[in-house]
């Protein structure tokens, strides 16, 4: 019985299944490593089902991350599949789309482990600030020792993914005769379907209103918690492809006048620049307050021991 009903189905379709069980076999490791690396020291037992049902929410995003791979080696296996496999460098082709895809995606969920773990966020394109100085990137990149061990995670994760996409691809070969038998009509309803339920995973939702979105990873109250289920493929390509606003900034034409009206409102006496600068004169008080206001810029979550990370600012 099993036989038969896998005989049916065409050789591509198989080569597509058993991928799509090995990417979102890889990705969910790749969540678990998130997980036990960045999990608060302290799991309340109270958590433990927020965090199963964060791993659940997680297949939506994993699905879609797949089905955004698969788009454009589909093309290519069901022209092919039509064309009766004569083309075999199209099969090819679809092979080597999935191996960059996959191993791109890879290194993004490997990248993300340590970024979140200093920076309390998945990776966003916030990671690329400094891409126009790249050896300053690669300088914070490899001068920290511990980020080397993800790179080692990432080269195995390669080894195992490459491994096993190449043994279905030679399972896939092999079977590709039997797809020269498969019926038009039933061809043309395989092919509806798979394109259907392709779609409908890159959605990610079956409602008309909205598509997949950050909200659906929000199962608790505990942010760390809602972290859990999203990809971060999807934090960081949503972020690159879609932005608020794409135009650079540029300086208003009249800046001048409004520094100089700001000036003049401070009563900032100085010599004209364009700032705002002044000097502060303390003000004698009959309160001795001990008051310290501290102002910092890009101070990561992992420098501060209030969320877990080294204990460099206890009461911060």
């Amino acid at each position: 019985m099993f036989k038969q009903i896998s005989s049916s189905i065409p050789a591509f379709l198989k080569f597509i299944l058993k991928t799509y069980v090995l990417t979102f076999g890889l990705f969910q490791a790749y969540r678990l490593l998130f997980f036990l690396v960045n999990k608060p020291d302290v799991i309340l037992s109270s958590e433990i089902p927020l965090i199963i049902n964060a791993f659940k929410m997680s297949v939506l995003f994993d699905n879609a991350m797949f089905c955004y791979i698969t788009f454009l080696p589909l093309l290519f296996l069901i022209i092919n599949f039509f064309l009766k496999n004569t083309f075999h460098f199209l099969n090819k082709v679809a092979y080597v789309l999935y191996a960059v895809f996959i191993s791109l995606y890879l290194f993004v969920c490997a990248a993300d482990i340590p970024y979140f773990q200093q920076f309390g966020n998945h990776l966003s394109k916030a990671a690329l600030i400094w891409s126009e100085s790249p050896a300053f990137m690669a300088e914070m990149v490899f001068s920290n020792f511990s980020y080397w061990g993800f790179l080692v995670v990432f080269i195995f994760s390669e080894v195992v993914l490459f491994y096993f996409l190449k043994k279905n691809y030679q399972s896939y070969v092999n079977q590709i005769d039997t797809d020269t038998k498969v019926k038009l009509p039933y061809a043309l309803i395989v092919v509806l379907v798979i394109i259907g339920i392709t779609l409908l995973g890159a959605r990610g939702r079956t409602s008309a209103k909205q598509v997949l979105h950050e909200g659906l990873a929000i199962v608790s109250a505990n942010p760390f918690i809602n972290q859990i289920a999203l990809n971060p493929n999807y934090t960081f390509w949503k972020s690159v492809t879609s932005s608020k606003n794409k135009n650079s900034y540029q300086v208003p034409k009249h800046i001048d006048d409004d520094l100089a009206f700001t000036r003049n409102y401070l009563g900032i006496k100085t010599p004209y620049e364009k700032n705002i600068s002044r000097k502060v004169k303390a003000m004698d008080s009959i309160h001795n307050y001990n008051v310290i206001i501290v102002m910092m810029e890009s101070t990561s979550v992992y420098k501060m021991g209030y969320y877990g990370g080294k204990n460099l600012t206890p009461n911060l």
